[in-house]
C-alpha cells in the first residue's frame, strides 16, 4: 500500500452519523487542510479560467482538451461530468490541472445519442456520474492502466450501465443522456440531499444504505469538498431513490471503520497522472477505486465497495468482452 494512503485510516475523525431513511453518511472531518491549494472544475468554469473543449473539430470520444489559465491548479474528479460540444462526458479519473497549463483528459461518453456540436466548448453538468456507473468505470480504467497505462475505459460497459440507470429509475432521453436520469429526479434528490448537509470541518463521507458500506469521498481541503459535497452525495443518492428499502436501526461507526481498513490494505498500482501527481489504483478486499496523491497528499479518494450481487460466472464473460468493446469505441 502506498505509505501516504497507508496513513489515511489512523487519522481519519468521524462527525455524528447522518441518517434518512434507510441511508446514513458518515461524515470525515479535518482540522486544517492540506497543501497545495486548487480550484473546483465547478469554480473554474464559472471564473471562466478553465477551457473544455473536443480535443480537435472532428473530436474523440475518449479525449478532451483542458486549458486552465488560473494562477492555481484545477481539481476534476472521477465521474465528474461536463456537458455540450459533440456529447457530454466524465472523467475516467481524478486529475489536478496544472496552473497555466493544458492536458488531454481520458474521459468517458455518457450521451451515447449524440454526436454534434450544441456549444463550442464544454460546462459543468453539475453531477458526477451514477455511483454504479463510476464504479464500473474505474474497476474498467485501472485495467486501462494495467494493459496500456492509460486512464481509458470500457465504453460499452459505461454505456450499459447507464441504460440500466435509466431502466431502474424509469426514465428516458432522447439522446441517452445520463443527465437525463439526474435531471428527471431533480425533486426528488435534492429533497434527499438536504437530509445530509455540509457539517463543520468535512472533507469527505462514507455512505452506507440498507446498513452496508457503498463507498466513500475524501478530498484535502475542505472548502473544495464543501463545493462538490452535493455532487459527490449525489453520486450514491441517485439510484436509490426508487428502490426498496430496508429498515435496519442506525449504522455502527465500526462498519466505517472496517471498510477503512479494507480500502486502505489492498493492492496499489501507481501511474503518472495526465495532470499533477500519481493516480494511485487500489483493489482488493472487495474495494476498488482510486486516489490521486500529489506532494505527500490525497488530494481524492474514490474508493467503492465491489459489487457482490454479481455471480462469479456472470462477472468473467463481462470482463472478457473488455478487449473487444474497446477496440470498437477507441
Amino acid at each position: 500500500m502506498n505509505e501516504v494512503l497507508a496513513r489515511i485510516p489512523h487519522e481519519i475523525k468521524f462527525g455524528e452519523v447522518q441518517i434518512h431513511r434507510n441511508l446514513a453518511v458518515f461524515p470525515i472531518l479535518a482540522d486544517v487542510d492540506a497543501e497545495p491549494a486548487y480550484m473546483t472544475l465547478a469554480a473554474a468554469l464559472k471564473e471562466q479560467l478553465l477551457l473544455v473543449s473536443e480535443s480537435s473539430e472532428s473530436g474523440t470520444v475518449p479525449e478532451i482538451l483542458v486549458a486552465n489559465k488560473a494562477n492555481v491548479p484545477v481539481l476534476i474528479l472521477d465521474g465528474e461530468e461536463m456537458k455540450g460540444a459533440k456529447q457530454n462526458r466524465a472523467s475516467n479519473t481524478t486529475v489536478l490541472v496544472p496552473a497555466h497549463g493544458q492536458i488531454k483528459l481520458n474521459v468517458s461518453c455518457t450521451e451515447r445519442g449524440r454526436w454534434h456540436y450544441d456549444s463550442e466548448r464544454f460546462s459543468d453538468s453539475g453531477v458526477v456520474m451514477a455511483q454504479r456507473v463510476r464504479r464500473a468505470k474505474s474497476a474498467s480504467v485501472s485495467q486501462g492502466f494495467r494493459e496500456r497505462r492509460e486512464a481509458r475505459s470500457d465504453q460499452g460497459e459505461v454505456w450499459d450501465e447507464i441504460e440500466r440507470l435509466h431502466e431502474s429509475m424509469r426514465t428516458a432521453s432522447p439522446t441517452r443522456a445520463m443527465r437525463d436520469a439526474f435531471e428527471s429526479h431533480r425533486p426528488a434528490l435534492d429533497a434527499c440531499l438536504e437530509a445530509f448537509g455540509v457539517v463543520e470541518g468535512q472533507c469527505g463521507f462514507i455512505f452506507a444504505a440498507n446498513g452496508r458500506i457503498m463507498g466513500m469521498d475524501l478530498l484535502s481541503r475542505r472548502q473544495a469538498y464543501r463545493e462538490v459535497h452535493s455532487r459527490l452525495l449525489g453520486s450514491y443518492v441517485m439510484e436509490l431513490l426508487t428502490g426498496p428499502e430496508v429498515q435496519i436501526g442506525a449504522p455502527d461507526e465500526k462498519l466505517a471503520r472496517v471498510f477503512l481498513e479494507r480500502a486502505f490494505s489492498g493492492d496499489t498500482d501507481a501511474y503518472p497522472s495526465a495532470g499533477l501527481g500519481e493516480d494511485v489504483r487500489i483493489r482488493g478486499n472487495g474495494v476498488c477505486g482510486s486516489a490521486l496523491v500529489h506532494e505527500q497528499v490525497c488530494i481524492h479518494a474514490a474508493l467503492f465497495a465491489q459489487d457482490t450481487s454479481r455471480r462469479a460466472d456472470e462477472e468473467g464473460p463481462r470482463m472478457r468482452g473488455f478487449q473487444q468493446r474497446r477496440r470498437r469505441f477507441l
